[in-house]
């Protein structure tokens, strides 16, 4: 009788055991799943991802070069007369900014724009660089810095606000989304958006290739593209908050790559560049 009882207490306990054990595993599984189905959507949507840009460089005579776990594939291909290269970067946790590079027959010249928000105002109303071009619409709506004012001037036509403006609506959701900079003979084209197909992206570059042509045809005197035109942005030179030369202590933006002082990065607090924000950066290599 006693032999029995323990052996039916024996079976109870390791019944009971055996229900701890599928419990305790339970969670890893689900966490398993969750992982597996990241990585699923994550391969499909970088698949969709160079799905459309292989359509789009197909359009535009290009090729795709191939991104990784770390990394977005780009494109290349030919717009607005020269080489122009389609990219992706990394904004905040889970955003992603759509990218336009192209040569700028302009070395001299260094422009830059971006639309007003809140606290754009308030740094404007704290003494921000802003040139006003004298168009009461554009002015209310951007931000505009950069070198010789009068050049600025020049190269801001009527037809060149009118691209700019069309573009900053395309694809604008609750807060303003365009960031232009002109540099080092390069001109560079963000939209805090993440287009994906390839109507989105063809839309982009119709509209960022009307804002190219727009700022180039606005002082035709003489000016000609260099040859051979290089299929990659030329190297920042000047730190973007200070405007002096870079050197000494340089850190690069972990998710645009941009160069700054490390004196800069630490007053500023995050990346300057307006369509990144990005609070993580990295030495440069000695």
């Amino acid at each position: 009788m006693n032999y029995h009882r323990v052996d039916r207490a024996n079976r109870a306990k390791n019944l009971s055991s055996l229900f701890v054990t599928v419990d305790n595993f339970f969670p890893i599984v689900v966490i398993m799943a969750f992982v597996a189905i990241v990585i699923v959507i994550s391969a499909l949507t970088q698949a969709n991802r160079r799905q459309s840009l292989e359509a789009v460089a197909h359009q535009f005579r290009g090729s795709v070069q191939e991104g990784n776990w770390f990394s977005y594939p780009e494109a290349t291909f030919r717009l607005g007369g020269t080489t122009a290269r389609l990219h992706y970067t990394k904004r905040g946790k889970h955003g992603r900014s759509t990218h336009l590079t192209i040569p700028f027959p302009d070395p001299r010249l260094r422009l830059e724009i971006y639309q007003q928000d809140l606290v754009q105002q308030m740094k404007k109303l704290l003494g921000m660089e802003d040139i006003e071009i004298g168009s009461h619409e554009f002015d209310n709506a951007f931000i505009i810095s950069g070198s010789h004012r009068k050049v600025i001037r020049e190269y801001l036509t009527r037809d060149a606000q009118l691209a700019i403006q069309t573009l900053a609506h395309y694809s604008a959701g609750f807060s303003p989304d365009l960031y232009l900079l002109v540099a080092n003979g390069s001109l560079r084209i963000t939209k805090r958006a993440n287009f994906q197909t390839e109507a989105e992206l063809t839309r982009f570059l119709r509209l960022a290739e009307q804002v190219f042509t727009a700022l180039v045809a606005s002082r035709q005197t003489g000016i000609e593209f260099i040859s051979p035109v290089t299929t990659q942005a030329p190297p920042e030179t000047q730190c973007q908050v200070c405007g002096e030369s870079l050197a000494e202590k340089i850190v690069y933006c972990t998710s645009c790559q941009t160069p700054h002082h490390l004196d800069c990065w630490q007053y500023f607090g995050s990346c300057s560049v307006y369509a990144c924000g990005q609070k993580k950066y990295r030495l440069a290599k000695k």
